[in-house]
């Protein structure tokens, strides 16, 4: 009989746009030939499982790998490791393997468009500087705006990672929201940073939608619906 291939999937399956690239991969093996697929265990039975699973993957015996690969450590083991992979990256492009990026220039410019459409002349863009999906979004976010002729402000993440505790971020993204012209479209690069967004804006006392309308990516309804108002997002996987 034909040998199944093993194949390594490291994503993290708590998360809607994790879950749908899982989901791509699942129908695409059955309809070509069955794969072994191995996943990481929860994270409560094996929290540094990641990186230990990766460094073993070729003593395994395992064919293949796709996984998300965000710090310079887990790069590293996935060289050592000689076998193919496709890379999913947080960060930036590991060069010698093919990357699959999402679809930037569609949220950008569906979550502009959709700003535009409401009437709105104030734009802002809220994500992480260090993260090249997020940069990726907000600039196409900003295209998308100056093309209609308006300017857009991006937040600046904080340089000390003290500051960048959420309980220290918040009163530095209150201070930033209330300094924005109002009313305002905010395009969040995802939607918990969008949650952390509308958190601020009650914060800072500001009405939303009527003066910060924000929008985030992923549409994962748990973390849209668990905020108040409920967050609107671009779907960028159906």
């Amino acid at each position: 009989m034909p040998k199944v291939p093993k194949v390594l999937i490291l994503l993290d399956k708590s998360r809607t746009a994790d879950r749908q690239f899982l989901r791509g991969i699942v129908r695409y093996s059955h309809l070509l030939s069955p794969w072994q697929v191995r996943t990481l265990a929860p994270f409560y039975r094996d929290p540094g499982g990641k990186l230990r699973v990766l460094s073993e993957a070729k003593s395994q015996q395992v064919d293949g790998i796709i996984a998300n690969i965000d710090n310079a450590k887990m790069a590293k083991a996935l060289i050592l490791t000689g076998l193919p992979a496709i890379v999913i990256p947080i960060k930036e492009r590991i060069l010698g393997f093919p990357c699959i990026f999402d679809d930037a220039d569609t949220a950008g410019k569906m979550a502009a468009e959709h700003m535009l459409s409401l009437g709105l002349r104030n734009f802002a863009f809220c994500g992480f500087e260090n993260l090249c999906w997020s940069q990726a979004r907000g600039e196409d976010f900003g295209k998308r705006i100056a093309k209609a002729g308006f300017q857009i402000s991006f937040y600046n993440l904080p340089r000390l990672k003290i500051q960048r505790l959420w309980e220290n971020e918040q009163i530095i993204l209150v201070d930033w929201l209330k300094s924005l012209p109002k009313p305002i479209g905010l395009m969040a690069c995802n939607d918990e940073r969008g949650q952390y967004v509308l958190e601020a804006c009650q914060v800072a006392g500001l009405r939303v939608p009527d003066e910060v309308a924000v929008i985030g990516v992923d549409n994962d309804e748990l973390i849209c619906d668990l905020t108040v108002p409920p967050l609107s997002s671009v779907a960028l996987y159906t």
